[in-house]
């Protein structure tokens, strides 16, 4: 009995344990427990995405705030409307293309592309907490947040706008609908250019 609990026999039995879990001849393991949790939740993700609520939307597309499962973060999923015609779905693949090829900081994001279960493609952006420019304006003109956004914070979100077309300009691209709903405004003061 003494011997059983002894250090000695706690080291051999942990040294049975590790050769239970020794590679056998296919290269696998028996392993008892899960030596790797991000790996095999990562292998257990079925859909990507779980959709959450509708933030916006344009002629042809919505976007809503979606749960990205394998980065475990929020994004901004945009998809063609529900009855849109197949042949449109090109015109809305290449606002995707053109935003993959935008690096640039006031200038959002473009995460994933791909086609869903419905057979619609659908691309995932950044999701940024805060407002559109349209938003901010707007509650301004209703004397709202004007202590939140002083002239000098205005003038520095319209900068940031330049900077980011004249950039997109220097790439040849036009962005074609340049208006405050496609300018979106985060809670940290990033200032951001959609919708191109």
């Amino acid at each position: 009995g003494a011997m059983k609990d002894s250090p000695v026999s706690a080291f051999v039995s942990l040294y049975e344990e590790a050769e239970e879990h020794l590679p056998i001849e296919d290269g696998t393991h028996h392993l008892a427990f899960d030596s790797s949790p991000l790996y095999q939740s990562l292998k257990r993700v079925g859909a990507r995405y779980n959709e959450g609520e509708l933030i916006g939307e344009g002629g042809m597309k919505e976007v809503f705030r979606a749960y990205d499962k394998k980065t475990e973060r929020s994004v901004a999923l945009a998809r063609p409307k529900q009855g849109g015609a197949p042949d449109t779905y090109d015109a809305f693949l290449r606002e995707a293309h053109i935003t993959a090829r935008l690096e640039h900081p006031n200038i959002i994001k473009l995460f994933d592309m791909g086609i869903d279960a419905e057979q619609r493609p659908f691309f995932t952006m950044e999701f940024k907490c805060g407002l559109s420019l349209r938003a901010i304006l707007s509650k301004l003109g209703k004397g709202e947040l004007i202590s939140e956004y002083p002239y000098e914070r205005r003038l520095s979100s319209f900068l940031r706008v330049c900077e980011a077309m004249s950039y997109a300009h220097s790439r040849h691209v036009l962005h074609l609908d340049l208006k405050p709903e496609n300018i979106q405004v985060g809670t940290f003061g990033e200032v951001q250019l959609c919708d191109w």
